[in-house]
């Protein structure tokens, strides 16, 4: 047993943890293919399901959007500890190791994804949750340990700058008060 919140919770069983993969592990795969790329992505999403198997309480089972939030945090977790360990692999090697030649890239139809990678890492993270995944601003707000305002502002200023440089029109003009975001 672990205390949670003062209180005992048992592990999740392994058939909670089948249930829960099954009803999950489709959108977790895409989030990390999207955010860590392909080659990592599966090895992101195990180590989320293993964490869930060894941490998460199962009262979390009993509300879906509670588990869900739970493990997309996890996963963003883990792909944002594993991309900051390897900028500092490549800012060591960039200073005392010899360039490698650059990869062929194969221009498929990555136009969504380079406009999205003009956005600071929060409001990328925000928009591919919002609109990928079709996640509530109090989901989002929950995965992001952030209050639903910020998750709104994020939101608001990601669309600014997309469409900026987009260029598809000028940034929209809210009015004031308008609740344009849930």
């Amino acid at each position: 047993l672990r205390p949670i919140d003062g209180r005992c919770s048992m592990p999740l069983s392994e058939a909670e943890l089948r249930l829960l993969f099954d009803e999950h592990v489709v959108e977790l795969r895409s989030f990390a293919r999207r955010r860590a790329g392909v080659d990592t992505a599966d090895a992101h999403v195990a180590e989320t399901f293993a964490r869930a198997f060894q941490k998460m309480p199962s009262e979390l089972l009993l509300d879906e959007r509670v588990r869900r939030a739970w493990l997309f945090k996890v996963l963003r977790n883990l792909i944002t500890s594993a991309a900051r360990h390897q900028a500092v692999v490549q800012r060591f090697a960039a200073r005392f190791m010899e360039p490698e030649p650059a990869g062929s890239t194969d221009g498929h139809g990555l136009d969504l994804a380079r406009l999205l990678m003009v956005l600071p890492e929060r409001q990328r993270t925000v928009v591919e949750l919002r609109f990928v995944y079709d996640l509530d601003v109090r989901t989002v707000a929950s995965i992001l340990s952030v209050g639903e305002e910020a998750v709104r502002a994020l939101t608001h200023r990601a669309l600014v700058k997309l469409r900026e440089v987009a260029d598809t029109r000028p940034p929209a003009i809210t009015q004031p008060g308008r609740a344009d975001e849930q």
